[in-house]
């Protein structure tokens, strides 16, 4: 029964991903109507057939992009949810090891620390005076993450409003004088903010997320903005460097359509208004924008939903740079097959090195058995990786044996 079961399991790759969405939506309830008994014992029913899964290596792809989404998107007041995440990747690392869970473990003490950078920050920005334009009306914050662990994509270049400028400024000059030598990179992509309006007989608090904030900010000086305008003035899709390429350029043009959409697609939250000679709801030049002053609603805290285009809503739940290898339809992304590449490099070069001397076929049966806790290596990769590593001088090929091997310290 269970040979049964793992094989029929482990049939199609597309299960490791469907198995971290289950996972997901059960760690979205637990902020909700769910109690620590039912979760644990839910828990442990998700490491029960994931203890089947062949290809680990995918379920933590997958499950690390959804972990980066939960944990950006919580509130700093949700303590609940980090001790929830805590429980999972512990088991993870209890069936995988620690190797596997390094990630997942950095994504989690990050944001702990951004928790005690926002605390500082705070006390700082109390003491001292704000300068810009209504600062003192602002609170910002902040989830400083470490680039080699959260699964983030490039995010669209844009202008960012004097309002919103004043902040990051004054955070970036907080953080750089107790962290001198790092770099701080804006994704906005991953950002909320609450916004204020005063639209309507009565005042709400939107939240949105950073590329619609800064898009409403242009409001406050305009009551009618073309879609030209709104582009120009965020400076969306151009940056520095002229050598990007037309489909980046196309990529983050598609986003920015999708944020500005959310803004008046949607009768619910309607917040803008849209004119337009054209009956396609994708806003396109000579489009012009309007505050909807007749806007109400029964809800004083509103939260604008994203939309998803179809043109870019099939890879929306996958990890960064994921896409199908094209290999008979394989569904495993193509970030965790270059990723292989470098594991299994690894593996072969700690077993060359410990052991100095292998034949062909010993050296495949002692790194699939290493490598059997993340995924069941072929013995083609392995092989091909074999001859990476000759060709790059770490191994080499016994002159009276072609099929031993010889470490190169």
């Amino acid at each position: 029964m269970k040979v049964a079961f793992e094989k029929s399991l482990n049939n199609d790759p597309k299960c490791a991903h469907y198995l971290s969405l289950y996972l997901d939506e059960l760690l979205r309830k637990r902020l909700k109507d769910m109690t620590d008994t039912e979760f644990h014992s839910n828990v442990d029913q998700v490491i029960s057939v994931f203890r089947y899964l062949i290809d680990k290596d995918v379920f933590e792809s997958y499950y690390r992009s959804s972990l980066c989404r939960r944990l950006l998107n919580s509130k700093p007041s949700a303590a609940n949810v980090e001790e929830a995440e805590k429980l999972v990747v512990g088991k993870l690392r209890a069936e995988c090891g620690q190797q596997y869970t390094s990630k997942l473990e950095g994504m989690l003490k990050d944001v702990s620390l951004s928790q005690d950078t926002s605390r500082s920050y705070s006390q700082s920005t109390s003491t001292s005076r704000m300068d810009g334009p209504s600062l003192s009306h602002c609170e910002l914050d902040v989830k400083v993450c470490t680039s080699g662990f959260w699964p983030t994509h490039s995010p669209p270049k844009c202008e960012v409003p004097i309002e919103m400028k004043c902040l990051i400024d004054r955070f970036e000059a907080f953080y750089l004088s107790k962290h001198s030598g790092r770099r701080l990179t804006w994704m906005f992509n991953y950002g909320t903010a609450d916004v204020r309006s005063r639209v309507g007989r009565n005042p709400h608090v939107l939240t949105v997320s950073t590329y619609q904030a800064m898009m409403l900010l242009l409001f406050n000086s305009s009551d009618a903005l073309s879609y030209e305008r709104i582009r120009s003035s965020l400076n969306c899709g151009r940056g520095d460097d002229a050598s990007v390429d037309e489909k980046s350029e196309q990529g983050d043009d598609a986003e920015i359509k999708r944020h500005l959409m959310s803004l008046y697609v949607n009768p619910r939250v309607r917040v803008l208004l849209r004119e337009s000679p054209r009956e396609s709801k994708e806003p396109a030049a000579g489009d012009i924008f309007r505050v909807n002053t007749q806007f109400e609603s029964r809800v004083r805290n509103l939260k604008v939903p994203l939309i998803a285009l179809t043109s870019s809503s099939n890879n929306r739940d996958g990890p960064a740079g994921s896409s199908s290898s094209g290999n008979g339809g394989s569904a495993i992304p193509q970030a965790v097959e270059e990723d292989r590449k470098h594991i299994v490099e690894a593996v072969l070069v700690r077993i060359m090195k410990s052991r100095k001397q292998m034949d062909h076929n010993s050296l495949v049966v002692e790194a699939t058995k290493q490598l059997s806790q993340r995924f069941q290596p072929t013995p083609q990769l392995i092989k091909q990786r074999i001859e990476h590593l000759i060709e790059r001088e770490f191994l080499e090929r016994c002159p009276h044996d072609h099929k031993t091997y010889n470490y190169l310290a």
